[in-house]
């Protein structure tokens, strides 16, 4: 007897909780003070304004750039504006029959991936443009992307640049950091006013 008391209340108690949380969740007021304290998904681009100007950067560098890295990488994993104006492009380098080949390759797409940022400006939000180029090493591991490559070039300069002329090979000395890693080959093309070039690994043959 006393058991079935104690169920039929605990089944009272629970009906009278479940619909006074459903008169709650039905009230707009309970709804309006979610919208206000719930916090907006986190970006990659920081602020709402910078997000859509990363989105129409994206889509500018998409349609000139060749999708296609050969090696089931994904192109382009990544472009961020951060609200002071930095953007960074990640982009994955075509795989091709030779080192000098991937070398040469992933020059152009820099070179592209620039154009598509300052000719014609997309954002005049953006102060400067970080581009870094991956290839993949398989090690012990498996295989994983390593940054390769890495250029850095700021609006500053891209307005003094003839875009209709410019070529691959001037970037080194256009740009504000230029940076191709040993594990790419040739550290020669080191731009001089860079640190010291970390050491990574040779990728596997």
């Amino acid at each position: 007897m006393g058991t079935g008391r104690g169920t039929t209340r605990f089944r009272t108690v629970f009906a009278a909780l479940l619909v006074a949380t459903t008169l709650v969740a039905a009230s707009p007021a309970w709804w309006s003070a979610r919208a206000d304290t719930t916090p907006a998904a986190a970006t990659p681009s920081g602020t709402p304004a910078a997000m859509s100007d990363a989105a129409r950067i994206r889509a500018a560098i998409e349609a000139v750039l060749d999708p296609e890295t050969h090696r089931g990488a994904i192109r382009l994993p990544g472009v961020r504006l951060d609200p002071t104006g930095d953007l960074t492009v990640v982009f994955a380098l075509r795989d091709a029959a030779s080192l000098d080949a991937i070398r040469t390759g992933g020059i152009d797409d820099v070179l592209t991936i620039l154009r598509a940022v300052y000719d014609p400006v997309v954002s005049n939000r953006v102060r400067t443009t970080t581009v870094i180029g991956t290839f993949s090493e398989t090690g012990q591991r498996g295989a994983r992307e390593l940054r390769v490559l890495r250029v850095v070039l700021s609006a500053t300069r891209a307005t003094a640049i003839d875009w209709a002329t410019v070529t691959p090979a001037d970037l080194a000395r256009i740009s504000d950091t230029w940076r191709i890693y040993p594990v790419l080959g040739d550290p020669g093309l080191d731009h001089p006013n860079v640190g010291a070039t970390p050491t990574l690994g040779t990728p596997a043959a």
